[in-house]
């Protein structure tokens, strides 16, 4: 099972079932259901299964009020190793099949085409069985009250765990003999998610910003931390890259040391983990062990984002050399296998399987390596990545997962030579390795793009370009914000959610709107042209006209005019990627900053407002919130800019080598400048270009000369 990696709260009620899409009935062809008509891979993967699918839509609720029958709810993602098992298991298992057709009316939902829906059911599970994850199974009545939830099902009872074939009757039964008490159940269920989510709120009410939030934070995540390895918790380990974010702000912050320590124990564990790449470059989703070393092997477009961005910004203050190439080789990667040429998007995600095995493209036998290697060659590569003729782990027999065991400065004092010469030889054999690997079937690839995890991707990459001199990085993030512009938004101005063979689809949500809006500011800060500004605003009028909740003083999930299945839930945890509220207030103190517009900032005091107390009581889970509350609550610095932009950017590329957070640059070049941005009563010195260095809006002399104004900024101490 795909593990839910953050435990999450309740987040909003749910009410009833109207409708969603309209299905276009057809008839699919012969030996195929009607997944056959979807564009989603995940749904695609499924269309020749012999269950009688539906895709989400108001047909099959229709269908089950109609026939009396409950509704079978499963939700996968393309790449999920367990959502594969059962597929093979169960929804290709005629006899099983014959079951669902005759007692349910089954949906196919992919997570990642509908974070909405996986929200809400993740919701309800997480209230009644607590241990979430994916394929993730869920059956309602035909009114759409919950039933049953579980995660993996064996098709047959094993170990404790019921199975489909007895499963599937035992419901039916349960359904037909006590109807009346299980619609009574799910209605309580409902209940205590109403109340409880109200009493969350109704507790923030009126909550005062405690200038010690950050530092009670730290001290609950902190209690979390593995010393011995890394990360936080002591089973499974999952990047937490939200949190890492949170860190390394407060360290800045406070110049605490053991926050930093925490960054680079975690950074340093990964980067020597199995779960890089060390051959292709880039993450897979998580370990199953507490030492980084055993990869679950899919790799998803948002972990390559975050983790570009985390690194790129450590190397920065740590000034690790290995940072800086873990980012580069990461970004080629993604530039290799998950770029689309034609549009400018980004892909979704690689599987962790090929040819029906788990890992199969990663794994080594130790006669495959030693046929490409020397014999000098193989001593130090066996010694640098822990290879054994064995196999160098017990979850694949006689199979070696590569990670760093001993780095290059212990195998050059080991073998007596040059840190360089080792190095050189090191790279050679990750070239033949590569190449050795190409020969392999590669894992399958999600190819549709989301706007959320593109958004997320151009800000990693700018983030990047801030340490590595490449202008491809900032170019390929603004041809993915161009794509993202015209393709992904329609003759109206509304985002989408997805893209597909020429195609996009589902209504853009929170997430695809706040992640988009930051993305364009920080585009603004790498290439000072003001259109991405222009567009930022844009987006965020229309993000609080269509989500902002002013009861209670949040974004929901959904459009608020949208009469949909379930009340829109408010996302204010951090799950893969950080949570939708935490980057909308975000891109609104940062936009308040930017333009001095009140209405940003009025907005922003009350998600503070609504979400303190829930935050302080669930740090790590609203890490990402709570650093971007530091824009309102503590020390900003404002970067003004009269003159040319050629003068600018000189600057802007010094000054973003350096670790400073919470910053907002303005260029001022025009009257029309003047209209958008907060310096408006800015002027050039001497006829020179200026610029203005301030810390919450108190600003030091300004200086004409670019050399003047980075010296100030390094005895300024911000």
């Amino acid at each position: 099972m795909e593990k839910h990696d953050l435990n999450q709260n309740i987040q909003s009620e749910i009410i009833k079932i109207i409708e969603s899409k309209p299905y276009v009935l057809q008839e699919p062809p012969k030996g195929k259901n009607r997944l056959y008509f979807e564009v989603s891979p995940y749904l695609k993967q499924h269309e020749d299964n012999p269950v009688d699918w539906y895709p989400w839509c108001k047909e099959a609720f229709e269908k089950a009020q109609k026939e009396n029958k409950p509704i079978f709810v499963s939700i996968g993602y393309s790449t999920c190793h367990w959502c594969h098992v059962m597929e093979r298991e169960s929804f290709s298992n005629p006899e099983i099949a014959e079951l669902i057709n005759k007692y349910f009316v089954p949906i196919k939902i992919d997570r990642e085409e509908r974070p909405d829906l996986d929200r809400i059911f993740m919701l309800i599970c997480e209230i009644t069985i607590r241990n979430c994850g994916w394929p993730l199974n869920i059956v309602l009545t035909p009114n759409g009250l919950p039933i049953f939830v579980a995660t993996y099902i064996p098709p047959n009872s094993k170990g404790g765990m019921i199975g489909m074939k007895e499963l599937i009757p035992k419901i039916a039964e349960i359904w037909r003999e006590k109807k009346n008490e299980i619609e009574e159940n799910g209605k309580k269920i409902v209940e205590v998610i109403k109340n409880l989510n109200n009493e969350i709120f109704r507790a923030s009410r009126g909550k005062k910003i405690d200038k010690d939030i950050t530092s009670h934070s730290f001290d609950v995540i902190k209690s979390y931390f593995d010393e011995d390895y890394g990360g936080f918790g002591y089973g499974q380990k999952f990047p937490n890259v939200p949190v890492l974010i949170f860190l390394l702000k407060f360290w800045n912050k406070t110049k605490n040391q053991s926050a930093l320590y925490i960054v680079e124990k975690t950074l340093d564990s990964m980067a020597n983990g199995g779960i890089y790449d060390h051959i292709g470059g880039g993450f897979h989703r998580y370990t199953v062990d507490r030492k980084w070393l055993i990869p679950h092997f899919e790799k998803m477009l948002y972990d390559q984002a975050l983790l570009i961005l985390i690194y790129s910004q450590a190397y920065k203050v740590l000034k690790k050399e290995r940072y800086r190439e873990v980012v580069s080789e990461t970004i080629n990667y993604l530039f290799e296998n998950l770029y689309d040429d034609e549009t400018g998007g980004f892909f979704s995600a690689e599987d962790a399987e090929s040819e029906g095995e788990e890992g199969k493209f990663y794994l080594w036998d130790y006669e495959e390596i030693k046929k490409i290697c020397t014999d000098e060659e193989l001593e130090i590569i066996q010694r640098h990545f822990g290879i054994s003729p064995y196999g160098n782990n017990q979850s694949f027999p006689q199979k070696n997962v590569i990670h760093i065991s001993l780095d290059t400065q212990k195998l050059s004092e080991i073998y007596k030579r040059n840190k360089d010469e080792i190095e050189r030889i090191i790279r050679k054999v990750k070239r033949k390795m590569k190449d050795e690997r190409e020969k392999r079937t590669r894992p399958f690839k999600d190819t549709k793009i989301l706007t959320d995890w593109n958004a997320l991707t151009i800000i990693a990459l700018t983030q990047a370009y801030h340490i590595i001199d490449d202008k491809n990085i900032i170019q390929k993030a603004e041809k993915t914000s161009k794509f993202l512009t015209e393709k992904m938004t329609d003759e109206n101005g509304k985002l989408y959610h997805v893209y597909k063979d020429g195609k996009r689809g589902v209504t853009g949500m929170l997430e695809d709107y706040s992640f988009f809006i930051l993305a364009l500011i920080e585009l603004y800060f790498s290439n000072l042209e003001r259109y991405f500004v222009e567009k930022s605003i844009y987006f965020a009028e229309e993000m609080i006209k269509t989500f902002y909740d002013e009861q209670i003083g949040l974004f929901r999930n959904q459009n608020l005019q949208t009469d949909f299945v379930f009340t829109r839930p408010v996302d204010i945890f951090d799950h893969s990627i950080p949570s939708g509220n935490s980057v909308a207030l975000e891109s609104m103190l940062k936009l308040y900053k930017l333009t001095g517009k009140e209405k940003f900032l009025k907005i922003s005091e009350r998600m503070i407002e609504s979400i303190l107390y829930i935050a302080e009581e669930n740090p790590l889970a609203c890490s990402y919130f709570i650093q971007a509350m530091e824009l309102f609550s503590g020390k900003t610095t404002e970067i003004a800019i009269v003159g040319k932009k050629e003068d600018a950017i000189t600057f802007i590329r010094e000054f973003q080598k350096r670790y400073i957070p919470n910053y907002v640059i303005a260029l001022i070049e025009d009257d029309r400048d003047r209209e958008i941005f907060f310096a408006k009563d800015f002027r050039q010195k001497e006829g020179k270009t200026t610029i203005y260095i301030c810390s919450n809006f108190v600003c030091k002399e300004p200086k004409t000369d670019i050399n003047d104004a980075i010296r100030l900024l390094d005895d300024s101490n911000l």
